[in-house]
């Protein structure tokens, strides 16, 4: 790779599986330093330990994005491992999906939260450090 991202930090929600996970390969492969958050812990380490053995930097933070504390907590601790924060990717999301008259209200709300809610909290809770 050509280490374009030579002295970013991202912090990549949703980055123990699929999409996610794949951000995180490609961003540490070309040198940005990378938090993987996610709820999928074993995933997750697996996915920080898979970069690591390749040469790059890579950590692992239980993230629950519904959670606004838990991203105060992310925030902060890839601040405190890496000295900023210059990247969020906000990745994570849920689907389940069943006919309108099959759906519970409960999985429809939590879906929601994930898929939107999350977002908007990453990024409120992130940006005082992107701009820093």
């Amino acid at each position: 790779m050509t280490a374009r991202l030579s002295g970013k930090v991202a912090l990549i929600s949703g980055g123990a599986s699929g999409i996610g996970a794949a951000h995180a390969e490609v961003f540490a492969a070309e040198g940005a330093q990378v938090v993987i958050g996610d709820l999928q812990e074993q995933l997750g380490r697996s996915v920080a330990e898979k970069i690591q053995n390749s040469g790059g930097q890579a950590e692992f933070l239980h993230l629950d994005v519904t959670v606004e504390e838990a991203w105060k907590n992310a925030v902060q601790k890839t601040v405190g491992m890496y000295g900023k924060l210059t990247t969020l990717i906000n990745n994570a999301g849920v689907y389940w999906p069943a006919g309108i008259e099959a759906e519970e209200r409960d999985k429809w709300d939590k879906m929601l939260s994930v898929n939107q809610t999350c977002v908007w909290l990453g990024m409120n809770t992130a940006m005082p450090a992107l701009r820093d």
